[in-house]
């Protein structure tokens, strides 16, 4: 299994959440209700009428940053950050969530000061992976929001490599490249050889990223003037730059020189993959919005869809990620719902990322798993889950479940994840 997460840059809207069973506000403390991370609890909450003043509006901030509104959730939250009425506590959770808004708005120099208020409200140091957005987002400062061109419904034709990643043409200041299409990359990567291929426009900036292999590996900025993405504009296009050998697998027979990450892919708003032979196409277009509720949310930079367990009340946090082969799970799991360890055997897992490949000698494997998706089921066999935790997340959802159907449909305003029959 080959597992490749490019950046770190994906700010967690709820610390601590838990994806456990359901509850309403009715019996809960507000800190309860915000620490659910679903959307459906807050709503719940809202319509209750339970809270006013800066709890509301928190409330109502942190959903919108939820179902990806990022408009109404800074306008929400701006003005929480420094509101003496909410607990230290409550204020850095609305200055992290609205850093995360502004980093994926582009509003880097905004989403630094957002970081910084986060810290100052409570007195605590801001976590890794924080810490990484924050500096990352410094680095960006000065630069511009990256912008599209009208979005006018296309299709991509995308072929399967050599490890099962989904790879599709992009053309990136005029120069073709093959890149792996992935959602779970929090910003698009290449490497420092193809960057210079492509004319990507160097930052003065050192950085660290994280990966599936390890906390931190040692990057560059870069940006794209213009990439073209089946015949959408997107201009001013940051790119994670990574040393060659930091996406060189099996002593170099394997080599990833670009991935397309989030940014680009959620600005596509509605896509559509579905089977065509021996490869894939990926069809966009606008989006309506409406239809069922949402069944995944944005935490940042990083889709996470809520997905149930059968025979469970609970529901687990799995990022969407096109670039992973593998659904896994993370320890947590087992603590959000403990049936999940029924059954489970030691069984070491070979990871690869940026960075390198690493085994989890502590990893076990459940026998089965059965996900409900939207009204899909879909049951896994020897699913793996890694000893360690990720912050917000209860695993990461693959191409496993992604393609176990006639294919897939990911709409970025509906907020819905839905796998596709016939």
């Amino acid at each position: 299994m080959l597992r490749v997460l490019c950046a770190a840059a994906c700010l967690v809207l709820v610390q601590g959440a838990d994806a456990g069973a359901r509850s309403g506000p009715q019996g809960a403390d507000f800190e309860t209700v915000i620490a659910s991370g679903d959307p459906a609890v807050y709503a719940q909450a809202i319509a209750s009428d339970a809270y006013s003043g800066p709890q509301a509006d928190l409330l109502r901030g942190a959903l919108a940053a939820m179902l990806n509104r990022d408009g109404e959730a800074e306008t929400r939250l701006a003005a929480l950050k420094r509101d003496e009425t909410l607990a230290p506590s409550l204020r850095r959770e609305a200055s992290l969530t609205l850093a995360g808004v502004r980093l994926r708005a582009g509003d880097y120099a905004a989403s630094v000061i957002a970081y910084d208020a986060a810290e100052a409200a409570s007195g605590e140091a801001l976590e890794p992976g924080q810490r990484q957005a924050r500096d990352l987002a410094a680095a960006l400062r000065d630069e511009p929001a990256m912008t599209r061109e009208a979005l006018i419904p296309g299709s991509v034709s995308m072929r399967r490599d050599r490890a099962g990643l989904p790879r599709a043409r992009v053309q990136v200041n005029g120069r073709r490249q093959d890149m792996v299409i992935d959602t779970g990359a929090a910003f698009s990567t290449v490497t420092e050889s193809t960057a210079e291929r492509l004319g990507v426009r160097m930052l003065d900036s050192d950085i660290s990223v994280g990966s599936s292999v390890e906390e931190s590996v040692p990057g560059r900025l870069g940006v794209a003037n213009q990439l073209d993405f089946g015949g959408v504009i997107f201009h001013n296009v940051v790119f994670i730059v990574l040393p060659d050998e930091a996406l060189s697998f099996a002593g170099g027979a394997y080599r990833i020189p670009a991935i397309l990450g989030l940014p680009v892919l959620a600005r596509l708003e509605r896509l559509r993959i579905t089977p065509d032979g021996r490869r894939e196409t990926l069809d966009f277009e606008l989006s309506t919005g409406g239809g069922p509720p949402p069944n995944m949310v944005m935490e940042g930079l990083r889709p996470v869809l809520l997905a149930r367990v059968e025979a469970s009340e609970g529901r687990l946090r799995l990022m969407i990620d096109t670039g992973a082969r593998a659904t896994l799970l993370y320890l947590s799991a087992g603590e959000a719902i403990p049936g999940l360890l029924h059954g489970v055997e030691a069984s070491p897992t070979r990871l690869g990322g940026a960075g390198g490949v690493r085994v989890d000698e502590d990893a076990m494997s459940l026998p089965r798993l059965t996900l409900l998706v939207a009204d899909q089921s879909v049951t896994l066999e020897d699913v793996r889950m890694l000893s360690h935790q990720q912050s917000g997340l209860h695993g990461l959802l693959g191409q496993d479940v992604l393609r176990a159907r006639s294919g897939y449909l990911i709409d970025f305003t509906a907020m819905r994840l839905e796998l596709l029959d016939g």
